[in-house]
């Protein structure tokens, strides 16, 4: 399993789609999901299995994360 990063469209075991807006060091990330309309935060744990889709440009998720207000 490849290691998420910023940007990367994923999709979980369970159906649900992830925007990560955010890695931590620690495994956790800020992210959009399918499921709810404003970024929260996830722990590493709960997303064990995934698969990553697609990866957003950079300049298109910085401006996204201005739009958004989450802090780089």
């Amino acid at each position: 399993m490849q290691e998420i990063k910023d940007g990367d469209f994923l999709k979980s075991d369970n159906g649900v789609l992830f925007l990560i807006l955010r890695k931590f060091r620690n495994g956790d990330f800020i992210a959009l999901s399918d499921v709810d309309s404003k970024p929260e935060r996830f722990s590493s744990v709960d997303v064990r299995n995934y698969e990553i889709i697609e990866n957003m440009g950079n300049s298109q998720l910085k401006l996204l994360k201005q739009v958004m207000g989450v802090k780089a």
